[in-house]
C-alpha cells in the first residue's frame, strides 16, 4: 500500500491487477486497475467507503488473492518430452 492523503489507497498486488480485478468484480466489489502505466504494474486503486464497505472490500481482496495464489502456474504444468 502506498502512502495516501486522499479518499483512496493504491495497492500493489502479487498478481496481475486484471486477475484480481476480475475476481473482486465477480464478488460485487469494484476497484480500478492501472496496468496501462508500467510504474503502476499490478496496482489497484481502492476508494474508501463506509466501515461495512471497507471491511467487505478487504475480505473480498483477501479471497481473490488466496484464490490466485492457489491456482497452478505454468511452471507446474508438465511438459511433453519426445
Amino acid at each position: 500500500v502506498f502512502p495516501s492523503r486522499a479518499n483512496f489507497v493504491l495497492v500493489r498486488t502479487p498478481h496481475p491487477a486484471h486477475l484480481v480485478f476480475d475476481r473482486m468484480l465477480a464478488r460485487g466489489v469494484l476497484v480500478r486497475i492501472f496496468e496501462q502505466s508500467p510504474r503502476l504494474d499490478r496496482c489497484l486503486r481502492i476508494t474508501a467507503g463506509t466501515l461495512y464497505e471497507n471491511a467487505r472490500c478487504i475480505h473480498v481482496l483477501r479471497e481473490a488473492l488466496t484464490e490466485l495464489s492457489a491456482r497452478p502456474t505454468l511452471a507446474a504444468v508438465p511438459t511433453l518430452t519426445a
